[in-house]
């Protein structure tokens, strides 16, 4: 893992950490929204974390940011892709390690633009939840599609969306005719 390199990197460089013997505690939040803060409190409360590196799912995220916050511990996650984790008051010890929604957002009204894109059609994978599990909300193509979804009518253009479960047997030639159809211009 590269975590692992990485330990291994600053351990024999005797100029950045001497003496400090670095260790990697992990735990399964379960992406459960009320498992991962847990977790966090109990890591924080028996000293065991210094930096939260994760989770690394988004319904997790959040609360352990917002703890982590008031507990002085930085936290490095690539799951923190919603516009509202630019929030530097609420979030002041969270880096994110990807690009937002809000980037990914500003990219697509970019190249909407210079090809003058008018008809557009969205389509992503949507996540059937068995009735346990106790995360709640949509999965991650359901809230970058929404981001793109609200750029696209703030500039007046409708797009056409459609989701699918890739676990069950679909007939993707069709679904893309049907998108094809109705987000292709005329």
């Amino acid at each position: 893992m590269a975590i692992f390199m990485a330990m291994g990197k600053v351990e024999n460089n005797p100029h950045l950490l001497p003496g400090v013997k670095l260790e990697l505690k992990s735990f399964d939040t379960k992406c459960s929204d009320q498992q991962g803060p847990l977790t966090a409190a109990h890591m924080y409360y028996d000293r065991l974390a210094h930096i939260f590196i994760g989770p690394y799912c988004m319904f997790v995220v959040a609360p352990v940011a917002r703890y982590s916050s008031k507990w002085g511990i930085p936290i490095v996650t690539p799951a923190a892709l919603l516009d509202g984790f630019t929030n530097k008051m609420q979030f002041k010890t969270l880096t994110r390690v990807q690009g937002s929604y809000q980037k990914a957002r500003e990219f697509l009204g970019a190249i909407m633009t210079k090809f003058e894109f008018r008809h557009t059609g969205l389509l992503f994978h949507k996540v059937e939840k068995p009735p346990d599990v106790v995360t709640p909300g949509e999965n991650y193509c359901f809230f970058v599609m929404r981001s793109f979804f609200q750029m696209m009518t703030v500039r007046g253009v409708m797009p056409m969306h459609k989701s699918f479960n890739q676990e069950h047997e679909t007939d993707y030639g069709a679904v893309l005719q049907e998108v094809a159809k109705q987000s292709r211009s005329e």
